[in-house]
């Protein structure tokens, strides 16, 4: 009976995946590198980026519409924006002056004085406009919009005053959101924008003074061409009778 030869299993050795060595890695990342700026898609890269933290949401007044205002959002940001807040808002302690557009029988008080129809007290419909928040504005694009007149009579329009506006955006996205809250709060953006507006023959004017007088008499100074146009003539009689 011969006996059979038992074979012994020899383990293999196991083979270690070679890395790339440390020179082909930065020739590898090199390559990339140079393929990003020749190709431009790099500067495409910085470009968004750049613009997406110097961008804004830009507000302008465009006409009057109506009894009401036209004015425009324009998003200069590669990136959605949602409207958080907009409002209107009248500095308090200012003392707004109208006038009549049209012919109204006033009664007349025992003391002297006349009362208009519906009373003395005007109401400021802008005040309560709230219908552009939470509105998207899309990358890179605009929209209109209508703001309330200034006063609830259709006969009487303000002759000069002080309005502000102010609005704050934020990014559609979630993850864009949160870094904007991130850069807002170490004070390289912020979401929020105040403008200051002289309001005058229905006409919205950036201003940074505090009264009308001063903001009409610095806007007709540095307007050459309007020195001499009803609206200065007419703000120029005003200031002489004290009425701003």
């Amino acid at each position: 009976m011969s006996k059979k030869k038992r074979k012994i299993a020899t383990p293999r050795a196991a083979v270690r995946a070679q890395s790339k060595p440390q020179g082909e890695k930065k020739r590898g990342i090199g390559s990339a590198w140079a393929f990003l700026v020749a190709s431009g898609v790099l500067a495409l890269l910085l470009g968004a980026a750049y613009q997406y933290i110097e961008g804004s949401v830009s507000l302008e007044f465009v006409q009057a519409l109506g009894r009401g205002y036209e004015f425009r959002l324009t998003n200069g940001t590669p990136a959605d924006k949602t409207i958080t807040r907009f409002r209107v808002v009248a500095p308090p302690r200012q003392q707004l002056i109208y006038h009549i557009t049209q012919d109204i029988y006033a009664h007349q008080e025992p003391d002297g004085k006349a009362e208009l129809p519906g009373g003395n007290l005007s109401y400021i419909p802008a005040v309560e406009y709230k219908e552009l928040d939470g509105r998207k504005i899309l990358a890179n694009s605009d929209v209109k919009f209508r703001v309330p007149p200034l006063s609830d009579r259709p006969w009487m329009e303000p002759d000069a005053a002080i309005f502000s506006i102010k609005y704050e955006t934020e990014s559609s996205n979630p993850m864009l959101s949160s870094l904007e809250h991130v850069l807002s709060k170490v004070g390289l953006q912020s979401s929020s924008e105040t403008i200051k507006y002289l309001v005058i023959n229905n006409y919205w004017i950036p201003t940074s003074s505090n009264s009308p007088g001063e903001a009409i008499r610095i806007f007709c100074r540095d307007n050459e061409d309007l020195a001499s146009a009803g609206i200065c003539r007419d703000a120029e009689k005003a200031l002489l009778m004290g009425r701003y």
